[in-house]
Order: structure tokens, then sequence, then C-alpha cells
């Protein structure tokens, strides 16, 4: 059964934590990973926390390989009525982003934005205890890539928060909405979870 989240419209300082703590795949590491997703000035701002310590943070290019260092991710189905298309936006601790579309993990185009830490408003911040992620997604952003839509009560769109971690010390694969496959794949939107606007 998938997991269930809500979109305050109306009182967006007020939007609610959700936890990525399921570990599927037996990791032994299992990093405290908590997320959220507002609807704010025409963007979804998304805001991921975690534990995580030691990080790992070598990849410095748009579209690297950044699941392979300490990573926190989402995967987003945006008009799930029309489109069976999902973005995914990985993110490693010095705010480089992983950004593709498509509707399966093969059939998936990049998207090279050139200024993304500013259309994104990517801010990662990192101490002792973990790192933090925050950035937006501009619904003007989601139009050009996925046609139109409007956040309004009752909109549903399809997603799902991971944490990962290929090549950390202590590898690792955590998700919001479980995943019941014999092997790590986040490409897998039959499990996505269902975020719905109120």
């Amino acid at each position: 059964m998938s997991e269930l989240y809500e979109i305050n419209l109306a009182c967006p300082e007020e939007q609610q934590l959700i936890s990525v703590n399921k570990y599927p795949w037996d990791s032994a590491y299992r990093p405290h990973t908590a997320a959220k997703i507002s609807y704010i000035d025409d963007s979804l701002h998304v805001y991921m926390r975690t534990n995580e310590w030691p990080l790992r943070a070598l990849v410095v290019e748009q579209n690297g390989a950044v699941y392979t260092d300490s990573c926190m991710e989402l995967f987003l189905m945006p008009v799930p009525g029309k489109t069976e298309k999902y973005i995914n936006i990985e993110i490693n601790p010095l705010g480089v982003p992983f950004i593709s579309v498509g509707i399966s993990r093969k059939n998936r185009y990049l998207i090279n934005v050139r200024n993304y830490k500013k259309l994104f408003s990517i801010s990662s911040k990192i101490s002792e205890k973990g790192w933090e992620l925050s950035y937006r997604i501009p619904l003007d952003f989601l139009h050009d890539n996925f046609g139109e839509f409007e956040l309004v009560p009752g909109y549903e769109m399809r997603a799902n928060f991971y944490k990962c971690g290929d090549n950390t010390i202590h590898s690792h694969y955590g998700c919001w909405s479980e995943i019941d496959l014999p092997a790590p794949d986040f490409h897998c939107p039959n499990f996505f979870g269902r975020i719905v606007c109120r």
C-alpha cells in the first residue's frame, strides 16, 4: 500500500515532515531522514534533512553521478492522469543536481540548467550532525516538461523520496514509500506514494 502525503495549500508554514525511513534492501546503515514539500509563490519547495555522517561529496558536475555521493532525492510524477513521465531530482551535499525526465529508467532525457542554483534556489548545509537540503521547483519549469496543471485542493501527484549513497562508507538505500523489489531500484513509479493537495 502506497503512502499518502498532504500538501497544505492554505498554510505552507505548517507543512509536516515525513520520514524517509524504509530500507527494503536490509541496509545495515540507516540514517534518519525526513522530508517535506510546500507550495509557495508558484513553486514547490522541497526540504530534506538527514543525520548521515560521515559524508561523501566528490561529484561537482551537473548531471554527474551524485547518487554515488551522499545523496537525497525526489522522484515526482506531477500529472499522473495525463502522462507517466516523472522527474528525478538527485542532489549531493555540495548542492550539485542530477535531473532527468522520462517514463522509466531507460527512457529518460537529462535536463541541463545553466544557472541551476539560482533557478532552483538550492541550499545545502553541512554540520557534524549530518546535512540538510532545500530547493524549489518552479511550476513554470514543470509546465515546460509536463504540460499545464494547477495545484488546487484535491489535486493529486505521485512521488517518492529517497536517501542513498552508493559509494559512501556505509552504502544505503532508503525510501518514503515502500518498494517491493528484490534489488535496489528507485525508478519504479508503480511504488510511488500519493501527494494530495488540501
